[in-house]
């Protein structure tokens, strides 16, 4: 297991390392957004977090066990860029009360799987001294409460969406060029399955077949080693095998 501790609120997160057999379980994952979050979430073993927190998690994560080099389609980045814009993150908690409603707002506690959800913002909702937290339940139960929320209440959320625009996405800057990644927007789970797609089925069989020269049973390595530890055990072979060939050809140099 790998620990952190989180810099915006020192919060330690437990994480369950990405192994090579992982990186490829995400080349075949698919687009069902569902599945790509649980199979993201899988990885943070520390409950009740927020989705900064979880977001800040999995790209330390990533670095940790994939390396912190982004190869995307049209460019490539360093994992801090996204780290570093994520160490600091404001509080932007806010209480609301409306009549017998008593409403807390707060950054997401889940990933979005539809674009521009502000009802992802709220984090508790209380009703005459009954207080529920949204992320407890379950689709059908939170549809239905939600459906009861007055529309002058949804106004405020809204707003209160607007007011904080700038802290609910990760801002980043490539080549000159603005970019960013919105949290209540689908586009970011497809991101982090992007940067954690780092294994191709051609790949994995080079892993596998450049590790078989070394050793006969290589199955744990690939269900226990990261591909930052395969890696440096390929680099290790190899630098192995040079060393061999140069102390071979000095004997038979000397033969």
């Amino acid at each position: 297991m790998l620990n952190l501790v989180l810099p915006f609120n020192n919060k330690i997160v437990e994480l369950k390392p990405v192994t090579l057999k992982d990186s490829l379980d995400f080349y075949y994952l698919g687009d069902d957004l569902q599945t790509i979050t649980n199979k993201l979430e899988s990885f943070i073993v520390t409950k009740n977090l927020n989705l900064v927190e979880k977001i800040y998690s999995l790209f330390y994560l990533r670095e940790e066990c994939l390396g912190s080099l982004i190869n995307l389609s049209e460019f490539a980045i360093d994992i801090h860029v996204f780290l570093s814009e994520l160490e600091e993150v404001l509080s932007i908690e806010k209480k609301i009360k409306k009549n017998n409603f008593f409403i807390e707002l707060d950054y997401p506690s889940n990933f979005s799987l539809y674009d521009n959800d502000e009802t992802a913002l709220i984090k508790s909702i209380e009703i005459d001294s009954e207080k529920v937290i949204l992320s407890e339940l379950n689709k059908e139960h939170k549809e239905a409460l939600l459906n009861f929320i007055p529309s002058n209440i949804l106004k405020e959320v809204r707003l209160f969406k607007d007011n904080n625009e700038n802290n609910l996405k990760i801002n980043f800057k490539i080549k000159e060029n603005n970019y960013n990644i919105k949290f209540l927007s689908t586009e970011l789970i497809i991101f982090l399955k992007n940067i954690f797609t780092t294994v191709t089925p051609h790949s994995y069989r080079q892993y596998i077949f450049t590790l078989s020269k070394r050793m006969h049973d290589i199955s744990f390595l690939t269900t226990q080693s990261t591909l930052v530890d395969i890696e440096d055990y390929i680099d290790l072979y190899l630098k192995e095998n040079e060393e061999t060939k140069g102390v071979n050809e000095t004997n038979l140099d000397g033969f």
